[in-house]
């Protein structure tokens, strides 16, 4: 028999699915996603099909990278992202998703077979905060279940469940004046601390330092943050509970905002690595070099077009070896949009990408 609890849980997340099914079909947001992918406004869909090159000709269905796949994007009339499709190169569903934007999920199909997926519902309220999170097997019985509290659009406590609603784990949170979080507690079930984690901030909110601590308030480790006056992160450093450093990033930026170096320490990997980075007058990265111990063992170098995608990709390894040099070719519509790229590898054509796209009138 079923607790009073377990009953009032379901009253809730019918409620709260109910009353956000009705905000999303009466009262859509509007979020530019088109910025997002690079697309010019008034785009509907896009789909995008990618294809092996053999003698300079399109042969079978391929991409570079051999988990990938085509996909199929859908846009509300203002921009947001509704509606995605990931497909099999063989042209059967992968996965597809529905949103609200594109930051905002519905619902993910993730598909064993056709007609069959393994579902994750999302549920929103009024001031779009994510409520319900569900997940079902493709015979739609619950594999668990995340529920969120909110209080003034501040998230206070997450549950989760599992198949049978039974809890699992909770989490709850402090906030301070500021809004942001100050203590945070990990349950195991209802009562029972896992750990503490408590946060500081600085004049202008940024985190400043974020400390884990056992159920007997002891540390188990400090992390420290600084900032540069345009709030952009200078420094971080994890110690462990002796104070003893265990790992540090150095970051420096250029006049825009750009991070230009990344100095780590690893004390585990007992290795220090050093990246830089330059970049085109459009904010594009350039150049990269990865250092290990004062020796470089990677050199990428790009090249963007005017539309501000990559056309040149060259990565050279330890030793100065070149390991890839890959060209790619656009050609655009009217709108701007590309909708043809041709991947050269090692200056010989090997995929092809066609993209289809449809417009709003």
């Amino acid at each position: 028999m079923r607790s009073t609890f377990t009953l009032l849980l379901f009253s809730f997340l019918l409620i709260a699915c109910k009353k956000d099914q009705t905000k999303t079909e009466t009262e859509p947001e509007i979020v530019n996603n088109w910025k997002d992918f690079k697309l010019t406004d008034n785009v509907k869909t896009v789909s995008e099909k990618s294809f092996l090159l053999a003698n300079g000709q399109k042969a079978k269905p391929a991409t570079e990278n051999p988990n990938s796949y085509n996909t199929w994007l859908e846009f509300s009339p203002t921009g947001s992202l509704i509606h995605e499709k990931k497909i099999l190169l063989e042209g059967g569903l992968l996965e597809e998703t529905t949103f609200i934007n594109k930051d905002k999920k519905l619902l993910v199909s993730q598909y064993v077979s056709p007609g069959k997926a393994f579902t994750t519902k999302y549920s929103w309220d009024d001031n779009g905060n994510n409520t319900i999170i569900t997940r079902r097997n493709p015979e739609g019985v619950q594999l668990e279940k995340t529920l969120n509290t909110f209080i003034k659009n501040q998230r206070v406590e997450v549950r989760r469940f599992d198949d049978k609603d039974n809890l699992i784990d909770r989490n709850t949170y402090v906030f301070g004046s500021n809004g942001k979080i100050r203590e945070e507690k990990s349950f195991l079930r209802e009562t029972s601390v896992q750990y503490i984690t408590t946060y500081t901030y600085d004049s202008n909110n940024n985190l400043q330092t974020e400390q884990r601590l056992n159920p007997d308030y002891k540390k188990i480790y400090t992390i420290n943050n600084k900032y540069n006056d345009k709030n952009l992160l200078l420094q971080t450093e994890t110690l462990n509970k002796d104070n003893t450093l265990e790992y540090s990033e150095v970051r420096t930026f250029d006049a825009k905002g750009n991070m230009t170096s990344n100095r780590t320490y690893d004390g585990f990997a007992d290795g220090k690595i050093l990246e830089e980075f330059k970049y085109d007058n459009n904010n594009n990265l350039i150049e990269r070099k990865e250092i290990v111990n004062q020796e470089i063992v990677s050199h990428q170098l790009y090249t963007f077009d005017d539309h501000n995608n990559m056309i040149y990709e060259k990565t050279v390894g330890k030793g100065n070896k070149s390991a890839t040099d890959r060209k790619i070719r656009y050609e655009y519509d009217k709108k701007g949009n590309w909708i043809k790229k041709t991947i050269s590898i090692d200056n010989e054509p090997k995929y092809v990408v066609e993209r289809t796209i449809t417009y709003y009138k």
